[in-house]
């Protein structure tokens, strides 16, 4: 099959990450956070960044639209609503993350919730671009995520703003689909404001 279903956040990481590897030339990435996947599933976000860092050092080029600040904050507060923090602290994906990254303080309030979550995002932001990637950000809402390899492979999610979890993805080789999706990208691209100077995620 040519396009097919890859499963919901974050279990669709593993294609996206498939995509990554196979690609020679060229990475386009549209997508809410640079850090993406990196607090639900830690370990597959660093091979995710791993492979990004790798393909930049090997020549690929690499660009990446991503939320600004504004509209990530926004955003931050639909997907972790203040009043369920306390049902946050509970989750296995809270206990996992702050295990694993011992040396975060583990946040007792949902302010200094944010503020870690988003401290996170924006080192690895700074990360993408130390390695080589093209950064741009956005200030509307990205309903679609695209991740383009060399034109000819993909892997593109529909988003749920307020339950992540359920954001569908499915993975295409379709000529015809892939040149929409590169459309896409190239027109949130041009509308994107550069993050070379000034991060913001």
């Amino acid at each position: 099959m040519s396009t097919r279903f890859v499963g919901e956040f974050p279990k669709n990481m593993a294609e996206i990450v498939d995509v990554f590897k196979r690609a020679n030339k060229r990475l386009d990435i549209l997508v809410d956070l640079a850090a993406y996947g990196h607090y639900s599933w830690p370990e597959e976000f660093e091979r995710y960044a791993k492979i990004i860092h790798d393909k930049c050092e090997k020549g690929v080029q690499v660009r990446m639209v991503v939320y600004s600040r504004e509209r990530y904050d926004e955003l931050f507060c639909r997907q972790f609503p203040k009043d369920r923090f306390d049902e946050e602290m509970r989750s296995e994906r809270f206990k996992f993350f702050f295990h694993k990254y011992s040396g975060l303080s583990r946040p007792t309030t949902w302010d200094a919730f944010r503020e870690t979550i988003t401290n996170e995002q924006r080192v690895h932001c700074q990360n993408m671009l130390k390695n080589g990637v093209v950064l741009r950000s956005v200030s509307s809402d990205v309903l679609m995520s695209l991740w383009l390899g060399d034109q000819t492979d993909a892997v593109f999610s529909f988003q749920n703003a307020t339950e992540r979890e359920r954001e569908v993805s499915f993975r295409t080789r379709d000529s015809d689909l892939i040149r929409s999706l590169q459309k896409t990208f190239e027109m949130t691209w041009e509308g994107g404001k550069d993050l070379a100077r000034a991060i913001a995620v």
